[in-house]
């Protein structure tokens, strides 16, 4: 949010699309966070939410959703880059979503100006957006987590609850509050490989593909047998298609085929050994 001792003023039109970045300057200076596991939630929010008092109309909105089908979560509301944090289930019981499903909330104060922007909660595949649309004026000075003036419909905090386990990513303006879970998606494992000009390159890119799905407990890599025959086929060495049929060769998915890859992409005096890789003698 807004740095404490100085007032800033918001006045800004605009409707943000789905995924896209947050305009305008951030709006503050605290640290979006992630509880997680049994840790306790010692974030200190921006504003004390217990000590707003009546006649500046605290207000919650609160959003629920299921979130045990997907993957990310974007924060493009007005540029608020900050004060966002993510909760797990079991760090906060009274207040945490039913196994699979999700809540946010988005604590707003207002005074004088009535509220004239609003808020959209958008699904596409399995990304999901809250962003705003209409005319955001704030103008809000706070001290030691006190609002001390205010002038304006302004958002001081949003809470987004997760079941524990979640394996949704939550970013906040493109940045990432919670660990990253999604692997490298095919398309752009093999975009790279084909742009990596040296095979040492290549090698790396391989590597780099298989160690994303470390950070997910469900994701496993996956290619089809045409997939792994272009990467054989794109090394000149038998020793690199080897090394390369070693590492992937558990991952695809079609392995009735693999023995037309080899029959394929191996002369015939390396096929013995190919075939001894892949458990087909």
């Amino acid at each position: 949010m807004i740095q404490n001792k100085k007032t800033l003023t918001f006045f800004l039109v605009m409707c943000l699309s789905l995924i896209s970045g947050a305009c305008g300057k951030d709006s503050g200076n605290s640290t979006g966070s992630t509880t997680s596991g049994n840790d306790p939630i010692t974030v200190n929010p921006y504003v004390d939410w217990n000590q707003v008092p009546a006649n500046l109309n605290p207000e919650i909105d609160t959003i629920d959703f299921n979130s045990s089908y997907l993957e990310r979560f974007q924060i493009n509301y007005f540029g608020f880059s900050e004060d966002v944090r993510v909760i797990y289930k079991n760090n906060d019981p009274m207040n945490a979503p039913a196994n699979g499903f999700g809540s946010i909330k988005i604590y707003r104060v207002y005074q004088n100006k009535m509220r004239q922007d609003r808020y959209s909660f958008s699904q596409r595949n399995k990304d999901v957006t809250l962003s705003g649309s209409g005319i955001y004026n704030c103008k809000i000075q706070v001290q030691n987590a006190l609002i001390t003036q205010l002038d304006g419909s302004c958002v001081v905090r949003i809470d987004v609850y997760l079941p524990e386990g979640s394996e949704l990513e939550v970013y906040d303006a493109k940045k990432i509050l919670t660990k990253q879970f999604l692997p490298m998606p095919i398309e752009v494992f093999i975009k790279q490989f084909k742009n990596a000009t040296w095979d040492a390159d290549k090698h790396k890119v391989i590597d780099q593909y298989l160690a994303s799905f470390q950070v997910s407990r469900t994701k496993k890599p996956s290619l089809l047998s045409v997939q792994l025959a272009m990467i054989l086929r794109d090394f000149m060495l038998s020793e690199d298609k080897f090394i390369a049929l070693r590492k992937l060769h558990l991952h695809i998915s079609d392995r009735n085929n693999l023995r037309d890859v080899i029959n394929n992409e191996f002369k015939f005096y390396e096929r013995e050994e190919a075939f001894r890789i892949v458990g087909l003698y």
